[in-house]
């Protein structure tokens, strides 16, 4: 990759689980949303074979539709919204609306399929201190919520991306999401106590009664880093 100017620290924390797990990572700020994804799913341990995207300022952008930065159906909603907010009369509400429809109806639906459609993290996240939202597995539902610490120059000679620190266990992929999650957590805590049969299959055939769920290591975040982005071509 090209040298980046700047940086965005990330810090990225998995939603309704407890004990916490987190991950702070650092990435270059003109990266394009897919290769943002690429990378918290690297910090995660989590694979590369389950749709995901961000919801960043009420527009969403994932493998559902491509990261494109030209969404027409959101934006659709996104005007009927505002429509809706103005205090219009049902003779302007309808004229409104037949000019939202034509709008619709006359833009292409698709786009050319090149890398300069999927805006970049810098382009929508300018600022420290911003929120937004990741989503990894629609069918689970891992909810993540991604914090801006800081807007900052790279420094020379540093590969990028990279994870710095965090804590708690990779989460368990396709185990049903949080809740079952937190079910095993409580599980290996509480071996004496009743489980359910899923609760039980997890524990005993992917990790064990001795499992260490607070267990974290950047240098294990790390090589996942290394083996994904040394094969990046951008």
């Amino acid at each position: 990759m090209k040298n980046a100017s700047t940086i965005h620290r990330l810090n990225v924390s998995l939603d309704q689980v407890f004990p916490p797990i987190w991950r702070r990572i650092e990435i270059e700020s003109d990266v394009p949303l897919d290769f943002v994804a690429e990378a918290i799913r690297c910090a995660f341990g989590w694979s590369f074979t389950h749709g995901c995207e961000f919801n960043i300022k009420q527009r969403r952008y994932g493998t559902p539709n491509g990261w494109a930065r030209f969404d027409p159906e959101q934006d659709f909603y996104a005007r009927e919204r505002a429509i809706n907010k103005q205090k219009l009369d049902s003779h302007q509400h309808r004229k409104a609306m037949d000019e939202l429809f034509g709008w619709y109806q006359s833009v292409p639906k698709t786009q050319d399929d090149d890398e300069d459609s999927i805006p970049s993290l810098g382009e929508l996240i300018k600022r420290a201190g911003a929120k937004f939202i990741f989503i990894f597995d629609f069918g689970d539902c891992w909810s993540h919520t991604i914090r801006v610490e800081k807007i900052e120059p790279a420094l020379s000679g540093i590969a990028y991306p990279r994870c710095i620190d965090g804590a708690g266990a990779n989460p368990l992929e396709d185990c049903g999401g949080p809740r079952n999650l937190m079910a095993v957590f409580e599980a290996i805590q509480n071996p004496e106590r009743s489980r359910n049969e899923i609760v039980d299959r997890i524990v005993k055939e992917w990790v064990g009664d001795g499992w260490d769920f607070t267990h974290f290591s950047v240098d294990e975040a790390n090589q996942r880093f290394r083996k994904t982005f040394s094969r990046s071509k951008r």
